[in-house]
């Protein structure tokens, strides 16, 4: 089946460039993860059902108490307002989200004290297109 959506040698680029690492909220399956570390980023995952060994069971509590400074990211996060909630619980000054016109929609104003940094229109995936976005806390 196609994913949702497939990392990116772009998108990778841009998370290696991110000496704090990455720690990806909602991982799954693990997938990106494991196309994180082929290329050397220093990354992490968790989910509160996880599909792969490689992923932590935990939620975004868990994930800003163990990596406090890592990039934030989210791909093709679930339904509702929970991407507002793990934006909102973020330490670091990073977030990067993947995701289709729908997801926008659910970001509301949760991003107002954020800035964006980074956008890619990536191929399209099992919904349809996407885009890989970095945004950077405003100073606080």
């Amino acid at each position: 089946m196609m994913p949702l959506a497939a990392p990116t040698p772009e998108v990778l680029g841009i998370l290696a460039g991110y000496p704090e690492g990455v720690c990806e909220i909602g991982a799954g399956d693990g997938a990106w993860l494991q196309a994180m570390r082929a290329v050397g980023i220093d990354c992490a995952g968790y989910d509160i059902f996880p599909q792969d060994a490689s992923v932590r069971g935990g939620t975004v509590e868990d994930a800003v108490a163990d990596f406090p400074e890592a990039v934030m990211l989210a791909v093709w996060p679930p339904g509702g307002t929970v991407v507002q909630d793990w934006i909102r619980a973020w330490q670091g000054e990073r977030v990067a989200l993947v995701y289709g016109g729908p997801v926008r929609a659910r970001l509301g104003d949760v991003l107002l004290a954020w800035q964006e940094e980074h956008r890619l229109y990536m191929p399209p995936g099992r919904k349809g297109g996407n885009v890989f976005v970095v945004w950077r806390r405003f100073a606080r």
